[in-house]
């Protein structure tokens, strides 16, 4: 019994293959196959799938539906590799075949594969098969080959990370630039997480405060802040199947400052111990040499009959050997010995104070540039806010708009 109906089936591998129309002209021709054949069209699958990837899961959506007809259909394509690269679906489809529930009709190679195909003809749909997988095959072997040698001199194969982006120069070849918005605030959120004094949720809330955006507009989650803080692409490294490689793109921080954010985030990465409302000035800095533990600041306040009110911070900790008793020292005498070891400290020889001080200019200039692109994003946003609310007050004075 020879089908009378069919399922066309129209399949690119990528989104890019699809914007190639390659879809509309398969279908177009198959669409003409049928009416040739007097084949009524149940449906059309189109499926953006690799045929070689993957569970294939619109692939068998089709054969699960024409598995419902009790008569034989025949699934229509252009050519065999639109309906498979390897033999990994050969024996289902042979299966339906043999059963008289399926016919496979092959537009451009003039095949037909029914129940009661030639033996030569079955032959040619398994040599098919068999080229199909080897031009598979030997593509993935060239990719390999470009990715190990792309690997090898240092070229970033995927989408740029988050303060990157991916640019072509003028000869079309791929380019990893910096995000002239994204990379100083991610530059700033490195120097910042260094220190030690802010916890990743704190972080958290200082990227979304300096206008940090992921790719698509969301705000950053701890989580892929998280992975921010441990992505060495930005100190030069890039990270491919867990082996490290150099690259050849522009750094975005030092190799120091990265492995510094390491040490603080194996140290910790939540707040360690609640504060007062007043800020210590040594938040987050101090451990203790006995105990090992961060060192808490503790405010006492004392109001004299006078009326005249004074305060004291210390410093404390719980003591090891007796956890029910703290150790305490003075705030202040701290800061006194802070400062007599600052006070020793200078920059003697001309050469190295030069360097600092071109140092610091160049990151005040960083500064100041990052402030000057976030006040224009700002000021945009404003401009277009206020456009919006000119034309509604317009179309409210127009009376297009009720109340």
């Amino acid at each position: 019994m020879e089908a009378t109906k069919a399922v066309i089936l129209a399949r690119v591998s990528s989104p890019e293959q699809e914007e190639g129309h390659s879809i509309d002209a398969q279908r177009h021709r198959l669409q003409e196959y049928c009416s040739r054949k007097n084949l009524d069209v149940l449906k059309t699958f189109e499926i953006i799938e690799s045929s070689t990837r993957g569970d294939r899961k619109r692939f068998m959506e089709m054969i699960n539906y024409v598995r419902r007809f009790k008569e034989p259909i025949a699934i229509v394509a252009d050519k065999v590799d639109r309906v498979q690269r390897s033999f990994r679906e050969f024996p289902l489809l042979d299966d339906l075949i043999q059963k008289g529930s399926i016919e496979l009709h092959f537009y451009s190679e003039n095949t037909i594969i029914h129940k009661e195909s030639r033996s030569s003809d079955r032959t040619m749909w398994s040599m098919r098969v068999l080229l199909a997988q080897s031009y598979t095959d030997a593509m993935s072997d060239n990719i390999k080959r470009s990715l190990e040698h792309k690997r090898r001199i240092g070229e970033w194969t995927g989408p740029a990370p988050l303060g990157y982006l991916n640019d072509r120069d003028e000869f079309g070849k791929s380019l990893v630039i910096l995000d002239p918005v994204r990379a100083p605030i991610i530059q700033r959120i490195f120097e910042e997480y260094a220190t030690g004094s802010f916890t990743l949720a704190e972080m958290v809330k200082k990227a979304k405060d300096w206008g940090l955006r992921s790719k698509k507009g969301y705000c950053l989650t701890k989580s892929v802040l998280h992975r921010l803080i441990q992505q060495p692409f930005y100190c030069g490294e890039m990270e491919i199947k867990g082996e490290m490689f150099n690259h050849r793109h522009q750094t975005l921080i030092p190799r120091w400052l990265f492995q510094a954010c390491q040490e603080v985030r194996t140290g910790y990465n939540k707040k360690p111990f609640k504060y007062a409302d007043k800020e210590s000035v040594f938040r987050g800095l101090l451990t203790s040499a006995t105990s090992g533990r961060v060192v808490t600041a503790d405010t006492k306040k004392k109001k004299y009959p006078s009326g005249k009110t004074a305060e004291w911070t210390y410093l404390r900790c719980w003591n090891p050997e007796n956890p029910e008793k703290k150790m305490w020292v003075r705030e202040d005498d701290i800061v006194q010995q802070v400062e007599d070891i600052i006070s020793r400290i200078g920059i003697h020889k001309k050469e190295l104070l030069d360097d600092t001080i071109e140092y610091l200019k160049e990151i005040n200039t960083a500064k100041k540039d990052q402030h000057t692109v976030e006040l224009s994003h700002l000021k945009k946003e404003h401009t277009e806010i206020q456009a919006r609310l000119d034309r509604l007050m317009d179309l409210r004075l127009d009376g297009e708009l009720s109340k």
